[in-house]
């Protein structure tokens, strides 16, 4: 029987004949193969700014087929950090360890950290090889071998995997045009003997995980102030796009220009705000995009702007809404049916940096990645729907026996007339609605002077069910509520949008560009409280403890009508639906180590 003692490097910095360690083999009669494999992998955070301190997470386990026999005792990870960067020649501009930052579920672990020498070998503290000697780790000459002792005397198939976390320092002088590879190796220090005792001082290694990190020089993202990503169309529903930009501490960009495309379905409206640290000048780049026309390209150059690392080093914030129309003249939404459409706005940025590192004096172009923090995705709709609660007495904890107060928001389009509307709730078992008191509607709309604030439901209009499974379901039917409040004749319980007149368009569209105000929206209010014990999940009677997760479920559907007469049933439906949760207030943890 053989055995090998070997890691594999991946790294793109150097040949595998310049990292390899070395292999041993030796005839082992009375010993038994550790048949123990020691799995990891690693991931940083990405989009990590030169200077800054980067997180980067390890994760262990035991992958062996067998659950019962294949045990490794001692384990360890080694972690090679690319201190050296680019070197030679000097500075080093890699990304070094951060010293005493490994930890594992809050608690710090033992490491040892040893810097490769001239000749690109680093011993290990304590591994060894068949013949009982130190292994002999082979990298770049500069470079940090970080070894990691796990809190474990062993480590089984049957335990789950853990994530060992620490910190890399990224160096100023690094170049945001490459990768550096941080790579992790998990590792046994002992092997079994012929009894199956543990005493056989021969480490015995897994495979290496590579992590390649490409520092930045910015990092752009895109927000919206849209509640749950998601607007009913039309002029009355305007939000605002925020594209923000984080430069790396002390650096300066110059020429920076910032570019937004707007989607053809989105109008834009105005900027409201747009800053630079220590920009002098901002200059918009013709032509922008169109005040009656949606779509179009709105940009701005910077003279210069000079880094803190945080997001407000560049803002650039603008108004927008969603028409009815695109800029092809195609409908966002279809007027017959109403619906949905996914929309997706895009930011990008470029500019000149000239590097601290002497070893790179020209000035580069540099420009954002790709990220998916770049984007932004809207769903537009016909009808929309938010959730929100607190609790009854204020607070942010929440116990057996606490009052919730559950707000339902919800806004129709323009464009759209709505009948038949109801609204479902759906509370998870541990939860039962508040009898005691009467849930409320507020709403207003431009069409016939309807506005309500706080009304309390006519009993008939909400309705509860006990299910199966525990929940509970809520039915609120706002129509036949807006029919009760809505004096003298209490027939009509649509719902209008602001380019709707209140006997139709008489006309092929609504006016995609109405002024009337305000948006049709509505609020509905009701209280549930949280149970003592479940009615059923995970068994009747079972008590309501801490750390439980409570969830509530929303939706609303509605039928389209006709735009020309805001009555006739087009035969469509449109919904929407919200969820919120929380979990249950803790009174305290304990941890476990298996050994």
């Amino acid at each position: 029987i053989f055995h090998r003692a070997t890691r594999h490097s991946s790294s793109a910095r150097n040949p595998p004949s310049a990292r390899r360690r070395q292999l041993f083999a030796e005839q082992l009669e009375a010993r038994r193969l550790l048949a123990a494999d020691a799995s990891v992998n690693i991931t940083g955070a990405s989009q990590s700014l030169l200077g800054e301190e980067v997180n980067f997470v390890v994760t262990f386990d035991n992958a062996s087929n067998d659950p019962t026999d294949n045990v490794g005792y001692s384990p360890f990870v080694d972690i090679v950090m690319p201190a050296t960067g680019d070197a030679p020649p000097l500075p080093e501009n890699g990304i070094s360890f951060s010293s005493g930052s490994a930890t594992y579920n809050g608690m710090n672990l033992q490491t040892t950290v040893i810097t490769f020498d001239a000749n690109g070998e680093a011993t290990h503290p304590f591994a060894k090889d068949s013949a009982g000697k130190p292994l002999v780790i082979q990298g770049t000459a500069g470079d940090e071998l970080v070894v990691v002792e796990l809190p474990f005397g062993s480590y089984g198939p049957s335990q789950p995997p853990i994530d060992i976390n620490f910190q890399g320092q990224i160096s100023p002088l690094a170049q945001p045009t490459r990768s550096y590879d941080v790579t992790a190796t998990g590792g046994y220090r002992y092997q079994l003997d012929a009894s199956g005792n543990p005493t056989v001082d021969q480490a015995d290694l897994g495979t290496t995980a590579t992590d390649p990190v490409q520092p930045q020089l910015f990092r752009l993202k895109k927000t919206s102030n849209t509640p749950e990503h998601e607007t009913a169309t039309g002029p009355n529903f305007k939000h605002s796009y925020t594209v923000s930009m984080a430069v790396a501490k002390d650096q300066t960009v110059e020429n920076l220009t910032l570019k937004d495309e707007l989607p053809a379905e989105v109008q834009f409206v105005s900027v409201t705000s747009m800053t630079g640290n220590q920009s002098n000048t901002q200059t918009q780049i013709l032509p922008g995009p169109s005040t009656t026309t949606p779509g179009g390209v709105l940009e701005y150059e910077f003279d210069q702007v000079v880094g803190t690392g945080n997001n407000g080093d560049v803002q650039l914030v603008f108004e927008y809404y969603v028409t009815q129309q695109d800029q092809n003249g195609q409908p966002v939404i279809p007027l017959n049916t109403g619906g949905t459409k996914l929309i997706t706005n895009k930011s990008s940025a470029s500019g000149t940096w000239t590097s601290s590192n002497p070893n790179f004096p020209t000035p580069q172009s540099v420009s954002s990645s790709n990220s998916p923090d770049t984007e932004y995705n809207l769903t537009a709709r016909t009808v929309s729907l938010q959730k929100s609660f607190s609790k009854v007495g204020g607070g942010t904890t929440y116990k057996a026996g606490d009052t919730i107060e559950y707000r339902l928001n919800f806004q129709v389009s323009d464009y759209f007339a709505l009948n038949n509307v109801t609204l479902e709730d759906i509370l998870s078992d541990g939860q039962e609605i508040d009898a005691s008191f009467t849930p409320t509607i507020s709403f207003q709309q431009q069409a016939n002077g309807n506005n309500f604030t706080n009304q309390p439901f006519a009993g008939p209009n909400v309705t509860s069910t006990i299910n199966g499974d525990g929940t509970q379901t809520v039915v609120f039917d706002i129509s036949e509520q807006l029919k009760a409040l809505r004096v003298p004749l209490n027939i009509d319980g649509r719902m209008l949008g602001a380019a709707i007149p209140f006997h139709g368009t008489g006309s092929v569209t609504p006016d995609s560009n109405t002024t009337v105000t305000p948006g049709t929206t509505g609020t509905v209010i009701f209280r549930a409280k949280i149970l003592d014990d479940y009615r059923t999940d995970p068994f009747p009677g079972a008590e309501v403890v801490e750390g439980d997760v409570m969830t509530d479920t929303a939706s609303m559907t509605a039928k389209v009508l006709a735009y020309s007469d805001a009555l006739t049933d087009t035969g469509s439906t449109v919904t929407d639906g919200s969820q919120k949760s929380f979990t249950l207030a803790n009174g305290g943890s304990t941890k476990e180590v298996y050994a």
